[in-house]
């Protein structure tokens, strides 16, 4: 796995996906630090109601850029590249999530059932 193949897959998923994708892994972090916390709480917060004004810009790159913005807000800096981080170190079976939400349909029915079955399957 290349960052390549990882970054040309994330630019695949819409924006609400990214949003769910960012979220989960967050979420598999949860303990190491507070920002993976704040990035789980403006996940929640952004999910279903944000939309990117540069319809040029990759979503999940404006999703990334939103989460700075909002951290930034309360005080705190760096969180792209946290999140740029994050990005970088998937495992396999985070990977797999990745490529199924990439290529799979892109309903919210088929995107829960995807992270169900990564939860259920105890991948993280």
């Amino acid at each position: 796995m290349t960052n390549l193949t990882v970054l040309k897959l994330m630019t695949m998923l819409d924006v609400d996906t990214a949003i769910t994708y960012l979220q989960v892994l967050a979420d598999d972090r949860y303990s190491i630090n507070d920002d993976y916390a704040r990035i789980t709480m403006y996940c929640t917060d952004l999910l279903g109601t944000f939309r990117p004004s540069n319809a040029d810009e990759s979503p999940w790159k404006a999703v990334r850029d939103k989460i700075a913005d909002m951290d930034e807000q309360n005080g705190y800096n760096d969180m792209d590249m946290v999140i740029d981080a994050m990005i970088r170190d998937i495992d396999s079976n985070q990977l797999a999530l990745l490529r199924t939400l990439a290529y799979g349909e892109r309903t919210a029915s088929y995107v829960k059932g995807a992270i169900d079955m990564y939860n259920h399957l105890g991948w993280k």
